[in-house]
């Protein structure tokens, strides 16, 4: 019984001491490890597990994240130039009261053009006409103009063929009344090919200057 009694003693003195020193040792590290103690005689597994350095650690994982970059072919530009149409007009002129002006009516980029119409008006206070000269380009054209309303100028070409390019149509010869200007402006005009087909033309206008 006395033995009983002093193995009984001797393993709560272990035990006690070993509690106390369990109660007084440091904090695991994150390196350390806890391993069990298996008696003699038995297989030995040892099992390691990681322990946090403390309590308020957080391990923080960051989100994979995945940027779409766009990708784009590389785009070929290419520059078209406006084709430009015919147009008819006259050109700015500067004069004195000495002398006649003439301003010829010039069609530009023509396209196997055969009829022609145009109305003028200008200034009666400041110029008069005095004649409707047809120009070289529509020189085998018939060719008709009417000056009998002061202030209009109508003009009618036919051609039994086509023509192209740009040229004079008609030169008309103004007289100046007095110092001043005149602006002569195109208010209407009809083109036409061969087949009697229409052609989109514009019109510009010019001045007379008199001095």
């Amino acid at each position: 019984m006395a033995c009983g009694g002093g193995l009984t003693g001797e393993a709560g003195g272990r035990d006690s001491r070993n509690l106390s020193r369990d109660a007084t040792s440091p904090p695991l590290r994150r390196s350390d490890t806890v391993r069990p103690q298996v008696g003699a005689g038995s297989r030995v597994v040892e099992p390691t597990i990681a322990v946090a350095k403390d309590a308020t650690s957080r391990v923080q994982v960051a989100p994979q994240s995945t940027v779409a970059r766009p990708t784009t072919a590389p785009v070929r530009v290419t520059r078209v130039r406006p084709t430009l149409g015919p147009t008819v007009g006259v050109r700015t002129k500067f004069a004195t009261l000495r002398r006649n002006i003439e301003m010829p009516i010039v069609l530009n980029r023509a396209q196997n053009i055969a009829g022609i119409e145009i109305e003028f008006h200008y200034d009666p206070e400041m110029v008069q006409v005095e004649e409707v000269i047809q120009g070289k380009l529509i020189s085998d054209f018939f060719f008709e103009e009417n000056i009998s309303r002061a202030g209009v100028i109508k003009i009618v070409a036919v051609g039994a063929n086509g023509v192209s390019g740009s040229g004079e149509i008609a030169t008309i010869i103004f007289k100046p009344l007095k110092e001043g200007y005149s602006k002569i402006e195109v208010v209407g005009v009809d083109i036409a090919d061969e087949d009697i087909n229409p052609i989109e033309v514009r019109g510009n206008y010019g001045w007379i200057v008199i001095h």
